[in-house]
């Protein structure tokens, strides 16, 4: 090999290991902006590559091919990449995160083939994928929400874009995302509720500029307008809040199973009636927990946990990030039974749940919640010991 060749061989290496890192980091889900736009520059290049993708990403693949692998003498290839992208640990962890370990290793060594076979594939016809068949699928959920005006007046919010205030006392504008109010001094005479069914999300700027985003079958009542009085707030569901700081107005939030008090802070909520307990989660600032005649004060990183009973337990330095993972477009999940995953995923794809089988399996991972639910279920089935079915707008859990 002379000295060109050996150039455009190293080049080839360099480029090889470079996508090959920016799919693994994709796998992991935790691609920055910058390197996401690399990857699919990437992909647009060439249909080969985005075959490729495709391919190593795929859940269904991932079992082949560690067992292909598995196959090779490839044990000190596996140890540099071990190195570089730290998953021993993962592939000790019996969860779905093994699998994640697994295809981001899939997708290193895939990429490097792919260069060194000059990106030779084969790719089935379409009548080879017609004899596949077809199955059963639910998209994600989307952003989706009803707005009710007085207990009388309904609007659509994804038919009604623009300024759809009517007659009321203040404007009210909605781009079919956000739902804002302007701000006003007078106090509003009429209630409103939002409503956001199973399988929609929906985001709120109320008069007082708070943010409110609110998660899948949530509804929160408010008036219009706060004028000078309290804030006062009626949810049922989960919501996050990134509050307006107002020393004379404190902003209070009604549930089921009491009341959390606020100034001026950043804080998810869930409190969905029928599950047995409501968390608050406190990301910046101080919140303030009322069940009954207990009260706890909430620090930034702590979570409380109001059960029936009216009992609170307050768990310091809790995973704030995980419980507004769903803001951020993710389900997260830590040792998390079926049940707990399941009723996630019911409300996101507006689905009911039938289990056939009991699962004992605990469930620690990711995922994308803007992926069909055939894709999430394979990753979950990947952890072994479960099976799905998806029959209408019903998941089987097997």
């Amino acid at each position: 090999m002379n000295d060109k060749e050996a150039k455009l061989r190293e080049r080839e290496v360099e480029e090889a290991q470079r996508i090959a890192y920016l799919i693994a980091g994709h796998v992991r889900q935790d691609l920055t902006p910058e390197k996401q736009k690399e990857l699919d520059k990437w992909l647009d290049a060439d249909d080969n590559n985005m075959d490729l993708f495709e391919d190593l990403t795929d859940p269904s693949n991932l079992k082949k091919g560690m067992e292909y692998f598995a196959r090779l003498d490839i044990t000190n290839a596996k140890e540099k990449i071990y190195e570089h992208i730290q998953i021993k640990r993962l592939l000790k962890t019996p969860s779905f995160v093994y699998w994640s370990a697994a295809a981001t290793l899939i997708a290193i060594l895939g990429v490097v083939v792919f260069f060194y076979t000059f990106r030779h594939k084969t790719v089935q016809t379409p009548e080879q994928r017609a004899t596949q068949g077809t199955h059963t699928d639910l998209p994600p959920g989307s952003p989706r929400a009803t707005l009710v005006i007085g207990g009388a007046t309904s609007i659509d919010l994804n038919n009604s874009k623009g300024n759809i205030s009517g007659q009321q006392e203040a404007a009210i504008m909605n781009d079919g995302k956000l739902l804002a109010y302007a701000k006003s001094n007078e106090a509003s005479a009429l209630d409103h509720r939002l409503i956001v069914p199973t399988g929609g999300e929906y985001r709120v700027t109320l008069s007082d500029g708070t943010n409110v985003w609110l998660n899948a079958a949530t509804s929160m009542e408010y008036p219009a307008s706060f004028g000078n009085k309290e804030r006062v707030v009626k949810l049922n569901g989960e919501a996050y809040f990134e509050v307006a700081r107002d020393a004379r107005r404190p902003f209070r939030i009604q549930t089921n199973k009491g009341t959390v008090e606020v100034v001026g802070t950043k804080f998810n909520l869930s409190a969905y009636e029928k599950d047995d307990a409501e968390r608050c989660s406190l990301f910046e600032g101080a919140v303030r927990v009322t069940s009954g005649k207990e009260t706890q004060m909430l620090e930034p990183s702590s979570e409380s946990t109001v059960l029936d009973g009216s009992k609170i337990v307050v768990k310091r330095n809790a995973d704030i990030d995980e419980a507004i993972a769903w803001k951020n477009g993710m389900f997260s999940f830590t040792s998390d039974d079926i049940k707990t995953v399941m009723s996630q995923l019911s409300r996101w794809y507006g689905v009911e749940v039938e289990y056939r089988k009991k699962v004992g399996k605990l469930f620690t991972g990711k995922i994308y919640r803007n992926s069909n639910a055939s894709q999430v279920l394979k990753m979950l089935e990947l952890a072994g010991d479960v099976k799905f079915t998806i029959e209408g707008k019903k998941i089987i859990v097997q």
